[in-house]
């Protein structure tokens, strides 16, 4: 059972979903670590600062999709493929970024919730890059 949840290659959406959680989290974590390190670290907009955050998160979440998610080993596609999804991961990263700061901009400028509440409020975007990510990238 262990093996099968952790280690086996799978295109079990449900399996997948379930290791998304994780590297979405360790991407998450990445993302907003970095988002609070620049709003209040040094004083960047918190928008400016979302960005950053988005740039790591990304890069954490593609690697760890390729390799653990979806599976897929990086060196058995070719160069214009791997280009291809990288450019598509990045335009749906890109959209739930956009996502992402108008959440941002809603909790804390209109709510007046914290950055932290408020980036981790709209962390519900991951669900939107899961489904893309896997139907239009991973399919």
């Amino acid at each position: 059972m262990i093996k099968t949840l952790i280690i086996q290659k799978t295109n079990n959406s449900s399996l997948q979903f379930f290791r998304y959680f994780f590297v979405g989290g360790a991407a998450a974590i990445g993302d907003t670590f970095f988002v609070v390190l620049f709003s209040t670290g040094f004083q960047f907009h918190y928008l400016i600062a979302t960005v950053f955050g988005f740039c790591i998160g990304v890069t954490i979440n593609y690697l760890l999709s390729n390799l653990w998610v979806f599976s897929r080993e990086m060196k058995s596609i070719s160069k214009v493929q791997h280009f291809r999804d990288i450019s598509t991961f990045v335009f749906i990263g890109i959209v739930g970024l956009i996502m992402t700061m108008i959440l941002m901009w809603l909790f804390h400028e209109h709510m007046g919730l914290s950055i932290i509440v408020a980036k981790l409020l709209s962390l519900v975007v991951v669900f939107w890059n899961f489904l893309a990510r896997k139907y239009f990238v991973f399919r």
